[in-house]
């Protein structure tokens, strides 16, 4: 099924939900990811659960506090990588982080076949306790937090923050 996680059509369906690598954060609302958490929550069965699989924001802000600068125009913080790929594509990608909204954006630049190409994404950081805050908020309960897929303890320097909750 294809749709809006705004708006689930399902009630008290299933026995767990799962949200993986970072597809939480991308509306421009907040209103609208706290929609959506109330949405996981009716959707789930008594004591079903929800994962969900995010970036670690405290290793975000560090790495970007580490490595980029602040924009003097914008406040911005700024840092540029660049990536070769395993088939030798050569991407640069701009990163900007908001400190005031904790919002994210990478634009991607490369070449293809001679032809410039681009991708933006724009996702919200949310740290753990404002996680836990709107989940609670939602009816959901906040269980275990993981650093990786492996079960280690979250830390500020994991790569993840992956949150298991029940209805």
């Amino acid at each position: 099924m294809q749709g809006d996680m705004r708006n689930l059509s399902y009630v008290k369906k299933f026995d767990a939900i799962i949200s993986m690598f970072t597809s939480f954060g991308y509306f421009d609302d907040d209103a609208d990811s706290v929609l959506v958490l109330r949405e996981i929550a009716r959707a789930l069965k008594s004591k079903g659960v929800f994962l969900i699989d995010l970036n670690n924001p405290a290793q975000v802000l560090a790495s970007m506090v580490q490595a980029g600068r602040p924009d003097k125009r914008t406040g911005l913080l700024v840092r540029m990588t660049r990536d070769k790929l395993s088939t030798g594509l050569i991407v640069v990608t701009r990163h900007t982080l908001n400190l005031e909204t904790m919002r994210w954006v990478m634009h991607r630049t490369w070449k293809e076949r001679g032809e410039s190409k681009s991708y933006r994404t724009n996702v919200r950081l949310y740290s753990l306790p404002e996680l836990r805050h709107l989940m609670e908020e939602n009816g959901l309960h906040v269980e275990r937090v993981c650093g990786d897929f492996q079960g280690a303890r979250y830390r500020p320097d994991a790569r993840r923050m992956i949150v298991l909750a029940r209805a």
